[in-house]
């Protein structure tokens, strides 16, 4: 099926390989009425011009060849999305664009408030979601409803006054939801970042969140499985504003969940990363820094809750995280300065084991369920 395409707009560069790459918005409009609005992006032009050309189209598929212009491009349509400019339901799957800031009273945005659905992408496209402007309670981003297939980004979420438990996000209970290069920012106690529930699946990248509210923590995940946390900036500044509180959730998988994500706290009791009465939690790469609480803190009530994969790559105030877990009746460090080497120090689950004439600084020594061990003949100079 043959159908015409027009570029209406075009942005060319030159690499190095010298091959001329082109986002352009597309047209196309067939004569059975057809009609079809969307995105073409990073696709090829070999020494040739711009114009009018054939779309041979299978689907959601396309290839075309303009052999006048020397034009050659293959790849996908993109479908055209609808278009939103004010606070509002989302109830049908499908594909929306904010296109300019929006502010509510209460809850600005709810997915699926009649019901759950599949499938839905909202780009705000950096537009900006005021809420819960009167402190009557509301969320940015309300997503409750078990919907699957959930996206949101290049949003940025903002409490519009110093509210309670006014979360930038509050999402439950979905098969796959995603947030994607978004910035929330709240200022309530304990008005989460985005707090997640009961959910599989669920990934969060490239964040920016920040809170000042007491009792705000960044990001909460609870009863949730396979979460996957990486390469989100977090920081809060009031007393017990967790960066990551992870809580009840399990990772049965093999992926790493929680990595490169950068995390500063400043206020008492407030931990980088929490983890409660959860299994097999995965950190790496993160980099923490807090200046009134310890970088990792491990809550359980099972020996299960305190065996988790933290390995060195993982930084307390610049320096390695040195975590270990089980040991039984050993010295694990002696006779030596540790205080340009570990930012922290952990064993968790451990019986019996013995701390001999070390020097630490920084976060210094952190027991977990650990039992009948001594630390003797040791120098402290922590923050905390």
């Amino acid at each position: 099926m043959k159908k015409r395409i027009t570029i209406k707009r075009q942005r060319i560069r030159q690499d190095r390989s010298k091959w001329i790459w082109m986002s352009v918005i597309l047209l196309v409009i067939v004569a059975s009425s057809f009609f079809i609005e969307g995105t073409i992006t990073g696709w090829v032009i070999k020494e040739g011009g711009l114009g009018n050309f054939d779309l041979i189209q299978t689907g959601s598929l396309f290839s075309t060849n303009n052999q006048d212009n020397n034009l050659s491009l293959q790849g996908n349509i993109t479908p055209q999305a609808t278009i939103i400019s004010s606070c509002q339901n989302i109830n049908s799957e499908g594909d929306y664009i904010l296109n300019k800031n929006v502010t509510s009273t209460g809850t600005c945005i709810i997915i699926g408030a009649l019901g759950a659905i599949p499938n839905v992408n909202l780009d705000c496209r950096g537009h900006k979601i005021t809420y819960g402007t009167d402190r009557s309670g509301g969320y940015g981003i309300e997503d409750t409803m078990g919907n699957s297939g959930v996206i949101i980004q290049n949003c940025t979420i903002v409490e519009g006054d110093i509210g309670t438990e006014q979360h930038g996000i509050l999402t439950s209970s979905d098969n796959s939801f995603t947030l994607l290069e978004s910035t929330i920012t709240t200022i309530g106690t304990r008005s989460y970042g985005i707090k997640v529930l009961d959910e599989s699946d669920v990934g969060l990248t490239g964040n920016v969140i920040g809170t000042s509210g007491e009792g705000a923590h960044n990001i909460y995940i609870g009863n949730s499985v396979d979460p996957l946390v990486q390469y989100n900036n977090l920081s809060s500044s009031d007393k017990n504003s967790q960066g990551i509180y992870i809580t009840n959730s399990s990772r049965p998988s093999s992926m790493n969940n929680f990595k490169n994500n950068n995390i500063q706290t400043t206020g008492l009791h407030s931990w980088g990363i929490l983890i409660n009465e959860s299994t097999d939690i995965n950190l790496s790469g993160n980099d923490i820094n807090n200046s009134r609480a310890s970088s990792i803190w491990i809550e359980g009530t099972t020996s299960s809750h305190f065996i988790q994969e933290i390995d060195s790559t993982n930084l307390a105030r610049g320096k390695r995280i040195l975590y270990n877990h089980s040991l039984s009746g050993t010295t694990v460090l002696e006779n030596t300065n540790l205080t340009s080497t570990y930012g922290q120090i952990i064993c968790a689950d451990c019986s019996g084991v013995t701390y001999s004439n070390i020097t630490v600084a920084n976060d210094g020594i952190s027991f977990f369920s650990t039992s009948d061990s001594t630390i003797e003949n040791s120098s402290f100079n922590t923050i905390n």
